[in-house]
């Protein structure tokens, strides 16, 4: 079974993981999002919804017909962090990281300016891209977090 989020999501701006070059994987919803209006409901407003109408649709066979229901959160139906995107990426790259929209920038500024660690306020910009090799980069060779 092969469910899409619906159009009008799709059509809504700064839900999606996205890159430092700012290109958006619409594939599936930041989690910087869950709470995000899209329409007039959050995600996870959505989910819950999705959820409530399945066990409705089924509430006579949950238990007998249907003892176990497998939910899949990503396009492979795993959840994953999306920094291996297959237009970008090639076998075994580190990927790139995914949290230059707003959500995700903002929840960062907010961890560190809490953890007393402005400096971590922003995504690092030697971590390397898609298809580097960690021992390319000065992030993963060096650290680059100050203890």
């Amino acid at each position: 079974c092969n469910i899409l989020l619906p159009d009008f999501v799709y059509e809504a701006e700064g839900i999606w993981y996205t890159d430092a070059e700012g290109e958006e994987d619409k594939e599936y919803i930041s989690l910087f999002a869950d709470e995000v209006l899209v329409g007039d409901r959050t995600p996870l407003q959505m989910y819950d919804d999705w959820m409530a109408a399945f066990a409705s649709e089924f509430s006579d066979d949950l238990g007998s017909l249907v003892t176990e229901v497998m939910v899949g959160m990503g396009p492979g139906g795993e959840l994953r962090y999306p920094s291996y995107r297959l237009s970008h990426w090639t076998y075994c790259g580190i990927g790139e990281f995914q949290c230059h929209d707003q959500h995700a920038l903002e929840s960062l500024n907010t961890t560190a300016t809490a953890a007393g660690r402005p400096d971590w306020a922003l995504p690092p910009n030697d971590a390397g891209g898609y298809s580097n090799f960690p021992h390319d980069t000065e992030f993963f060779t060096t650290g680059d977090v100050a203890a």
